[in-house]
């Protein structure tokens, strides 16, 4: 984890990567109609910008299950998000169909 991907948080101050990895993210942002060159600006809200890793270490994670209730513990990094973690262990919300994780993940 000494060295992990990052991806763009759009805005005019955001770090610029060069060479393939910069042509790779101005075709996606194009594609979805994201112009890297004139990043979208809301009067009144700085959009600024910045670059988060693509991959986390959860610290702390502890798992409690009783009956029908799942408590999860667990410490993110700062920029990361719980929901996104949750997600890549238990599954999208609403597959009740398959409860197990994707034994990918990880």
């Amino acid at each position: 984890f000494e060295i992990s991907p990052t991806g763009p948080i759009f805005g005019h101050k955001a770090t610029r990567p060069g060479g393939a990895v910069a042509l790779r993210e101005r075709e996606v942002g194009l594609r979805h109609g994201v112009d890297l060159d004139a990043p979208p600006r809301i009067a009144g809200i700085p959009l600024r910008g910045a670059r988060r890793a693509l991959r986390i270490r959860p610290e702390d994670v502890a798992h409690l299950h009783d009956g029908d209730t799942l408590t999860l513990r667990f410490t993110l990094a700062s920029g990361s998000y719980a929901s996104v973690f949750v997600e890549a262990v238990l599954g999208p919300a609403g597959d009740s169909d398959d409860t197990t994780a994707d034994p990918t993940v990880c």
